[in-house]
């Protein structure tokens, strides 16, 4: 059994007509607590739309920890209409038995797999851990999206401005940021749209 956790219709159903044709019986589940959320224990595979659900980076992290806690036989497969390497190694650190890839890469593997006879699997190639953020920095990366000053943000997490500078400057570089505005329109991608 597939379980489908999206807010978009149109992507479930684009899931459900992709599944059709290999006999997955998928179900959606559209919900803003997922710890209340009741999958069957059936389970085998759980797809999670990174941006249907309307989740940053901090909240696919706690998603994902949950859900393999209450399910841990079932496999873990976040789609995401963009994401690039940095994300894609920081979720995979978290978690390493999980598939994340683009929307675009994962249905054209359903229509590839499931319209000809032959067999192949996914490519998902996770490049160098080093690009994937710390759990420091996502910290960091909380406060700062939120707007927060470096000043306060510093109250709050017990470290020195200039630590939380050197944080600030590390996840730009690993993103490949160049200047704030660079940094802005990533935060808006990482779903943080009070920055």
């Amino acid at each position: 059994m597939i379980n489908v956790l999206t807010n978009d219709l149109l992507f479930y159903n684009g899931i459900a007509q992709l599944l059709k044709p290999a006999g997955a019986k998928v179900h959606h589940s559209a919900t803003d607590n997922i710890e209340s959320t009741s999958l069957s224990h059936k389970t085998s595979l759980i797809i999670i739309d990174m941006h249907g659900l309307l989740y940053n980076l901090e909240e696919m992290l706690a998603t994902v920890k949950v859900l393999t806690e209450k399910y841990p036989y079932a496999k873990v497969m976040i789609v995401a209409n963009r994401i690039n390497k940095v994300t894609k190694n920081t979720l995979h650190k978290f978690n390493k038995t999980m598939s994340v890839v683009t929307a675009e890469s994962f249905f054209n593997y359903c229509i590839t797999r499931f319209s000809q006879k032959n067999k192949f699997s996914p490519k998902n190639p996770l490049g160098n851990e080093q690009t994937a953020l710390t759990k420091r920095e996502i910290q960091v990366l909380k406060y700062v999206a939120t707007g927060k000053s470096l000043k306060t943000i510093s109250r709050v997490t017990n470290l020195n401005e200039k630590t939380i500078s050197y944080y600030k400057c590390s996840i730009m570089r690993k993103y490949g940021c160049t200047n704030m505005v660079e940094f802005k329109m990533l935060m808006e991608e990482l779903g943080y749209h009070s920055f």
